[in-house]
């Protein structure tokens, strides 16, 4: 009979058996990250089930770090998918755009983005919010608490990124009111916030444009 001890001890067997150390003292799940550190001492975190699929314990030293962050929506199925690749994600996009999820509301290199990510599946759950599938596929009302943490995230200045508004029509109602509030909160300041974004996509006013107050309120009279 497999224990989750004789789980824990292959799997300490393995990492050691590359050169590397494990620095968990008990089982996590096969799909849990378990930290150690590789032969070359990056420190790292590899899943028992990549392992033992011969996928190696570090991604450093596969040249494979995590190092882009990024969020897409899936409109006919109303859902999010967040998630993590390395290097260039347009294969990565590609994939999800061929799965329907074709509007991308987040794209961005950063060093920390395996962080990003366990911050992003943390909040959600304090949220009350459960994935559909896997660990990062969720109902679309979720992509605001997404959003949320990605764009308080330190992000250095330089790196390559797509920042686009969520489109109007996949905004839940607490999303709408918040974003038309804001933007009125600002608009005599003439603020370039995210929520005037939001409205433009709302009233069809262009990139540059700006609503008017008039237009705002028309639209929150209207909101269903």
């Amino acid at each position: 009979m497999i224990t989750v001890g004789t789980k824990f001890a292959d799997f300490k067997a393995l990492v050691e058996s590359t050169g590397g150390i494990l620095l968990e003292t008990e089982w996590l799940g096969s799909e849990t990250g378990h930290r150690c550190i590789c032969a070359a001492y990056h420190r790292c975190a590899p899943t028992p089930a990549k392992v033992r699929a011969g996928h190696g314990i570090c991604r450093t030293c596969a040249g494979m770090a995590w190092d882009h962050f990024y969020v897409v929506v899936n409109r006919s199925d109303r859902r999010v998918k967040f998630g993590i690749t390395s290097g260039n994600p347009g294969r990565r996009l590609a994939v999800h755009r061929r799965e329907g999820y074709l509007d991308v509301v987040r794209s961005v290199r950063v060093p920390s983005a395996e962080r990003l990510e366990r911050a992003c599946i943390s909040t959600l759950s304090d949220a009350g919010f459960v994935p559909i599938s896997g660990r990062e596929y969720f109902d679309l009302p979720g992509v605001a608490v997404v959003l949320e943490v990605v764009d308080h995230w330190s992000i250095p200045r330089d790196s390559p990124k797509t920042t686009g508004p969520l489109p109007w029509d996949l905004c839940d109602r607490a999303v709408k009111r918040a974003a038309l509030v804001e933007h009125l909160q600002h608009e005599r300041r003439n603020s370039n916030v995210r929520a005037t974004a939001i409205v433009r996509s709302a009233v069809g006013v262009s990139e540059f444009g700006r609503p008017s107050e008039a237009t705002v309120w028309r639209v929150w009279r209207d909101l269903p």
